[in-house]
């Protein structure tokens, strides 16, 4: 190669370099094909000189400031040019998109598989991915976060979960909040990048809504956060997407409520709004940006899941199925007393291949041993992942949403590097009957301290095995991270029987033929939250579940709806 030429590193290249206690790793994504990479040793340090040298540089001036031969160099950004991570500059020629096989998403499967969370889509490499993750959090990186910019909307989604959402006709939107100016956004980001996050997710609310959201957007692409954006987008212009494809998101998903236009705009409260996200996304997809459609399994839904997936896959579109109904962050808990399937839909459900809920084949049942995994954490959330409100507040996790800071006050770095796995202590013990009431970095220490073990009743019945918990719902719901929760309980309660019904009928056309839903109910009668969801919310809950929340969260949104209520 010519030692004499000038690179600059491609600007749809997404990449950190983690450096402490004498080692250095980097990951890169290359945005064009997902491809996930990651350098460890003479190989990082490397890519770090590149980094400072990003916009001009030579191999001859990498082997000097690194002192390494020129040969070893050249032979490294040799193969770096190959990959498409680097280019020539004045390199005019588009670079190909590679076509990558597409992969369906199991949404419930983020929050138990290696401490996925919803930031971090993977690319090519999940389990290497996965390991990087561990090795940050052994160090005291943040490897991830998620931004909820707005809480504003344009749909009106039945079972929305942010803050001072309207769920049925006349109830009062509470939407607005003091959101983070741009500069504060910027400085965030900046500070961000320095703790080491890597992956973002970008949402809302509708993240459309904000007048500066290519600003925002531009800023996280010229500090190579590998970037994921939420929305409906019923916003979107042709002219936004080709905007975006110069921005290189990691990837887009859209919600699609359902294979029926009728069906999804009942859902959404908006007419129109099933064909403006499906033409956005099939120009999103036109212009090469990985996008995927998913949707929220809801009563009214659940018996047409295999025909959205035909539908959706037909198109050519990957897709993802959550049937994780959660609470409000406001505390309202009207999704999960009106919205969620019924039993029998549920064990159904369970039974199919490609449900998130699958319990496997017959001897080879998709499940753990929950004593086995006291003293691991369920999730990410406070660990490598963390969340930010729209008005600034940091918390675990957008489902878990346990105020430890805010960014009018306090640095997103301040409050990490002071907490237990921030300053890369062993985990401390959590005080069941201590609330998070402390200051900012003690109180996600606290929370980074909850482990299997720890939660109240979790882990003590037959129907824990096949669960994927998640402490943020059980929190909204009833007030405590620590409690079960209703909609995890009944998916786990579904997913037990599906698996004796298999063991007992041997197919699913014996259990269909013999299925009896009054003599299963008799059966497993324990199971509460499965057949009565609405007795499971009222036996958990606290009185005072709401304020509990409020005063926690901190949600400028959760008051002026408790203010609204008389309640404050």
């Amino acid at each position: 190669m010519d030692n004499k030429s000038s690179y600059e590193l491609a600007k749809w290249v997404s990449t950190r370099v983690y450096s402490i206690d004498l080692e250095t790793r980097a990951v890169i994504s290359n945005e064009l094909d997902r491809e996930f990479l990651e350098l460890e040793s003479n190989a990082a340090v490397l890519w770090q000189e590149i980094l400072n040298n990003e916009y001009n540089f030579t191999p001859e001036l990498i082997s000097k400031n690194i002192n390494k031969p020129l040969s070893e160099v050249s032979k490294f950004i040799e193969k770096l040019e190959s990959l498409n991570l680097i280019k020539k500059i004045n390199d005019k020629n588009e670079k190909p998109l590679i076509q990558v096989e597409k992969t369906n998403f199991n949404s419930s499967d983020r929050y138990t598989s290696g401490d996925y969370n919803e930031p971090t889509p993977g690319g090519t490499n999940l389990e290497a991915e996965f390991k990087l993750m561990e090795w940050c959090v052994e160090k005291g990186f943040l490897y991830a976060s998620s931004w909820e910019m707005t809480y504003r909307c344009n749909e009106r989604c039945i079972h929305c979960f942010n803050p001072g959402a309207s769920h049925v006709e006349g109830d009062k939107s509470f939407r607005k909040v003091k959101e983070l100016t741009l500069d504060k956004i910027k400085e965030t980001l900046d500070d961000l990048k320095k703790i080491g996050v890597f992956r973002l997710l970008i949402t809302g609310g509708e993240i459309f809504l904000r007048k500066d959201f290519f600003e925002i957007i531009e800023y996280t692409r010229k500090l190579r956060f590998s970037f994921t954006i939420f929305t409906n987008g019923t916003l979107m212009s042709r002219d936004d997407i080709d905007r975006l494809k110069d921005n290189f998101p990691q990837r887009i998903e859209l919600t699609l409520y359902s294979h029926d236009p009728k069906i999804h705009d009942s859902i959404t409260k908006l007419k129109g709004s099933w064909e403006k996200t499906l033409n956005t996304a099939k120009y999103i997809k036109q212009k090469g940006i990985h996008v995927i459609l998913k949707t929220t399994v809801m009563n009214e839904t659940v018996n047409d899941i295999q025909k959205f997936e035909t539908f959706v896959d037909n198109l050519g579109f990957e897709y993802s199925v959550d049937f994780n109904m959660s609470p409000g962050v406001d505390g309202s808990v009207y999704a999960v007393e009106n919205l969620l399937p019924k039993a029998s839909n549920l064990i159904f459900q369970c039974l199919n291949e490609t449900s998130p809920l699958y319990v496997g084949k017959l001897n080879k049942p998709n499940k753990f041993d929950p004593k086995k995994d006291v003293g691991n954490p369920v999730c990410g959330a406070g660990r490598s992942l963390m969340n930010i409100s729209a008005e600034g507040n940091i918390s675990p996790c957008n489902s878990l949403p346990l105020e430890v800071g805010n960014l009018n006050e306090v640095k997103m770095s301040e409050v990490w590097k002071n907490s237990s796995i921030g300053k890369k202590e062993k985990k401390i013990n959590y005080d069941k009957n201590k609330s998070l009431n402390g200051e900012n970095s003690e109180k996600l220490s606290s929370w980074q301290g909850v482990v299997r073990g720890v939660y109240d009743v979790c882990g003590d019945f037959e129907r824990c095995s096949w669960c994927h918990k998640c402490p943020g719902m059980a929190y909204l719901e009833t007030g405590s991270e620590l409690k079960p929760s209703t909609t995890n309980c009944r998916n786990a309660a579904a997913r037990m029987i599906a698996y004796d019904l298999l063991e007992e009928f041997k197919d699913n056309k014996n259990i269909l033929k013999n299925f009896d839903e009054k003599k299963i109910e008799d059966k497993y009668k324990r199971e509460v939250a499965l057949w009565n969801p609405q007795s499971s919310i009222l036996n958990n809950q606290d009185k005072d579940q709401r304020k509990i929340i409020q005063k926690r969260t901190k949600s400028t949104a959760l008051d002026k709806l408790l203010e609204a209520e008389g309640l404050l």
